[in-house]
């Protein structure tokens, strides 16, 4: 191992406090946060379980892989009595991924519930760049399985929601609840987007400060009862440009 000069956020674990012991820069240490001690501490367990399970052979890693976190948590529920439910609750009795749960229906088939494009454990960054997912067909897919969504545009027009109102009219026909907040400083927002969005069941609200506040932000919170919530954070408006074909950065990330 070998640590360049920077600035870091590292546990000091025993390799790098024996690199550091051997080394002739100069080491600033501080002591754990207690408050940040639980995340600090899962990613470095979280790290070196996913090199063990990478490491292991492709045609068995998923079965190998369960196994083996069987143990840590085994191993950890022994160390640990801090909280009535320990990690054995957490064994996996087989290499599955738990996918949706649907409400029983008459007729005996629910229907299926539609999974994001992305993952919703997954961090991605989306550009629109060529051959890569548009912010518009990952929006489309989250509202398809979301309970709830909160909308901060600055800018809305018709074009950027064209393709989303049916898809709002099904969240909202099946109860959930979608808010809306836009501003109209710019003299960009289109009323017959707001009314559109209104006469799909959504809850509008509109800034008109033009002076002070200027609401500039864009950002998306899918909420589900499931405690998957995804959140988007980027450029992109409402707008059809922004969302297909214009570059933009956007992030997506699970809370």
């Amino acid at each position: 191992m070998e640590l360049e000069p920077g600035a870091y956020d590292a546990l000091v674990t025993q390799s790098i406090a024996n690199v550091l012991t051997g080394s002739e820069l100069v080491a600033s240490l501080s002591s754990v946060d207690t408050a940040e001690a639980a995340e600090s501490y899962a990613r470095l367990v979280a790290d070196a379980v996913r090199s063990a399970v990478a490491a292991l052979p492709a045609e068995h890693r998923a079965e190998r892989g369960a196994a083996l976190v069987n143990e840590v948590l085994a191993r950890l529920q022994q160390l640990s009595t801090s909280f009535e439910a320990g990690p054995a609750q957490l064994d996996i009795p087989g290499p599955q991924s738990l996918v949706s749960l649907a409400k029983p229906v008459p007729s005996g088939k629910p229907e299926p519930i539609t999974q994001p494009k992305t993952a919703l454990s997954e961090t991605a960054l989306l550009t629109n760049a060529t051959g890569e997912p548009t912010l518009l067909g990952q929006l489309e897919s989250e509202l398809a399985s979301a309970d709830g969504v909160d909308i901060l545009g600055a800018f809305i027009r018709f074009s950027g929601i064209r393709d989303l109102l049916p898809h709002v009219r099904r969240l909202t026909a099946r109860g959930g609840a979608v808010r809306v907040l836009t501003t109209t400083y710019t003299g960009t927002t289109q009323k017959r987007a707001l009314d559109e969005l209104e006469a799909a069941g959504a809850l509008v609200r509109v800034s008109y400060d033009r002076t002070a506040t200027r609401l500039h932000a864009k950002a998306w919170m899918f909420r589900r009862n499931s405690g998957f919530t995804t959140v988007y954070i980027g450029s992109s408006n409402l707008t059809h440009q922004a969302q297909v074909t214009g570059l933009e950065w956007n992030v997506r990330a699970s809370v």
